[in-house]
């Protein structure tokens, strides 16, 4: 197999003999790059139809023998990205970022701050973290207590379509699921996602055991989000950790391992009403998000195959029911925590990585897109049709 193009953290850059590390596409700087000879049995490894290229210059370059993967940082510098969301009519790419407490807006390579004014100090520090737009201008934030205690989730109704104008976050209505219900149903909230005209939570209760919250949607309105009770749980499952809708009628729900099984977290299957469609266990040992590309009939995870392994964005191979599950590593990251799917079937992810000097290391927080992931029937895109 010759690799042909590289697609790094530097752009693509062109890596055929002779090619003298010509940059030839735009990346995140325009610069001339060293020429580079890669050797597969040292430097990287065949999986399916890819081959992974992991250096010291570049982090991960993946080569298609049909079509490569093209990775892009479309920012970068951001304090702690921890959710991110686009914005419908206007297609606006927004960011939570939890050390900046505040929710941001992508303007080229430019950030704007759009909410501010989230809880930095005090009693109950406000962490904002996964973002979801249910319409163009009502955005549902999940916002973690510190310390620990009954997460809240804020609905701002009044969201800016266009750049130049900012809200505080004390516009925002702000709910919490309740006392009376949080130690039996829910509690700890970790992700959301909408599926028709309705939005749902998913945490955990105060035992560490699966919730799931469900709100209805009506004229741009949410109704607050109560936890339903759910059918057919299994005793084996954790705290959930992501959550997806999969337009086909069901919803995807990661959950840790309870009993602390290495390297194993579960798959499970809903309706809408909480009930319950199938379950696998899945060789991971965490998922940290989930998302279906556009087309609903692939599944992409971020998480970690095993507890000593590199994070990474996986291919969550998965019939409807949850039969024959199981992941493929796609592209290894840093520290991946939120990510979302494009119209165009683009791949965004927010992530954080350590850049090191001569005196000091630092976490940067960073936007990648990732184009190439609807590729037509590469082998580890191919997902399993049987029931």
């Amino acid at each position: 197999m010759d690799p042909l193009m590289i697609f790094g953290l530097q752009g693509p850059v062109d890596c055929r003999s002779g090619g003298g590390g010509k940059q030839v596409a735009d990346g995140y700087r325009r610069q001339r790059q060293p020429r580079t000879r890669f050797d597969r049995r040292r430097n990287g490894a065949l999986v399916g139809n890819l081959l992974l290229v992991i250096t010291g210059w570049y982090q991960l370059a993946a080569i298609g023998q049909d079509a490569p993967l093209a990775i892009e940082r479309i920012a970068e510098n951001l304090r702690d990205p921890f959710g991110i969301a686009i914005q419908p009519d206007s297609e606006s790419i927004f960011v939570a970022e939890r050390g900046g407490y505040q929710i941001i807006r992508l303007l080229g390579d430019q950030v704007e701050p759009v909410i501010q004014g989230f809880r930095a100090d005090g009693p109950r520090r406000e962490l904002v973290g996964p973002l979801l737009f249910v319409d163009a201008s009502t955005l549902v934030v999940l916002c973690k207590s510190m310390p620990e205690g009954e997460d809240e989730y804020f609905v701002f109704s009044a969201v800016p379509k266009n750049p130049g104008r900012k809200i505080g976050a004390g516009a925002a209505q702000k709910y919490r699921i309740g006392r009376r219900v949080a130690k039996e149903l829910l509690s700890e909230l970790a992700d959301l996602t909408a599926s028709g005209l309705s939005i749902f939570i998913a945490g955990a209760n105060l035992d560490g055991e699966p919730g799931l919250g469900k709100g209805s949607l009506a004229e741009s309105r949410i109704q607050k989000i109560e936890p339903l009770r759910l059918a057919n749980i299994n005793p084996a499952w954790g705290r959930p950790t992501a959550i997806a809708d999969s337009s086909r009628g069901h919803l995807t729900l990661a959950v840790a391992s309870k009993n602390g099984e290495k390297d194993s977290c579960w798959l499970t299957f809903w309706d809408d009403d909480g009930n319950c469609l199938g379950e696998s266990p899945l060789a991971a040992a965490e998922i940290r998000g989930l998302a279906y590309h556009p087309d609903g009939g692939r599944l992409f995870g971020i998480g970690r195959i095993d507890d000593r392994g590199q994070p990474a964005l996986l291919h969550i191979i998965a019939s409807p029911v949850g039969r024959n599950v199981r992941a493929v590593k796609v592209v290894e990251l840093s520290d991946p925590r939120a990510m979302v799917f494009t119209k165009s079937g683009d791949l965004l992810l927010a992530n954080s990585r350590v850049a090191t000097s001569e005196t000091e290391a630092t976490t940067s927080g960073e936007i990648l897109r990732i184009s190439g992931l609807d590729q037509s029937n590469p082998s580890w895109l191919t997902p399993v049709t049987g029931r």
